[in-house]
């Protein structure tokens, strides 16, 4: 088993490397909102399905959204 990813040039570098360039995006994006929000509204704003998916494609992966190099930045 490949060790788990958490920045985002690694999780990149991992999706690019498993899934084609349509679906390594989604995942990519999927992946930035779980790093940022939680998962409760992630979940509600696309649904449980699609959510349950993408979240186990991350996990099957090796990719964490837990301790990220992802900060929100403030805007001056």
């Amino acid at each position: 088993m490949e060790p788990i990813v958490r920045t985002a040039k690694e999780v990149e570098r991992r999706l690019r490397e498993k899934y084609k360039s349509g679906v390594a995006l989604r995942l990519f994006r999927f992946w930035f909102m779980m790093a940022l929000e939680d998962e409760e509204t992630i979940k509600n704003r696309m649904g449980g399905l699609e959510f349950s998916k993408n979240k186990s494609m991350l996990f099957d992966s090796g990719i964490s959204w837990i301790d990220t190099d992802i900060k929100i930045r403030e805007n001056k």
